[in-house]
């Protein structure tokens, strides 16, 4: 069986593509990548024709109705159709992709999706039901492990595995703040890009604000909008505990 050198393997990976090898895979990064290919053969998941997923955005449109005929007044609705969706070659970077490379996040829930766009209470969110057009091959790094183990000793060949999915599970989903000075989504994007150049349509991994979970779609021709509609959040609530470390 195919397995990783360390259970560090991931977090050594993320350190090299971040801060010394980026654009010229060094052999051990390369290792790691194919070693994860090996070890994803169990995650392979087929997401139907037809099928549905959800994508929200801050904000809204506006409607003009006639009060009279020398008056008006704005009613909100939802964006359209085109809006939400990505512009080709026009994006930020995120998760799954670098500045400039489109891709279409989603969710498989509605309310994780509402939850994705971070909103505050009173916002509005518009909300798109997305019809997939194909049949679409995903790597599913979802995992039942919410949290990071520390091991003093290698543990054997299967902890090992799931301890690296694991790990890049939590990289997917833990939201990152913008920063100048640290390429903190350089490690799960160089993943996407090298399961992007083995034919797979997508990813999928777990959602830390909601109860669904997420999507990366590599191909935008892969979706279309059936429709929209404008939400908006009723309650926002957070809980803490307190850090033991």
């Amino acid at each position: 069986m195919s397995t990783f050198d360390t259970w560090m393997a991931f977090s050594n990976f993320s350190s090299s593509v971040q801060f010394k090898n980026r654009y010229i895979i060094d052999p051990e990064s390369q290792e790691f990548l194919d070693t994860l290919y090996q070890t994803a053969k169990q995650r392979i998941e087929i997401l139907p024709k037809e099928g549905k997923l959800y994508r929200s955005q801050m904000g809204n449109d506006s409607r003009k109705s006639a009060i009279d005929e020398n008056d008006f007044y704005l009613y909100p609705v939802p964006f359209r159709k085109e809006r939400m969706l990505p512009r080709r070659n026009i994006t930020k970077e995120g998760r799954a992709n670098p500045k400039g490379i489109s891709v279409v996040y989603a969710s498989n829930d509605v309310d994780t999706a509402l939850s994705e766009s971070k909103p505050w209470l009173g916002s509005l969110i518009s909300l798109a039901t997305l019809n997939i057009r194909r049949e679409l091959r995903v790597i599913n790094f979802r995992t039942a492990e919410p949290f990071s183990k520390i091991f003093l000793n290698e543990p054997n060949d299967e902890t090992k595995i799931e301890k690296v999915w694991s790990d890049i599970d939590r990289a997917f989903s833990q939201p990152v703040a913008t920063s100048d000075d640290r390429a903190d989504y350089t490690a799960t994007q160089v993943i996407s890009e090298y399961f992007r150049s083995k034919g797979f349509d997508g990813i999928a991994y777990r959602s830390a604000l909601g109860k669904g979970y997420n999507f990366a779609l590599f191909d935008l021709e892969s979706i279309n909008v059936l429709k929209c509609a404008l939400y908006v959040s009723d309650d926002v609530t957070y809980s803490f505990s307190r850090n033991s470390t």
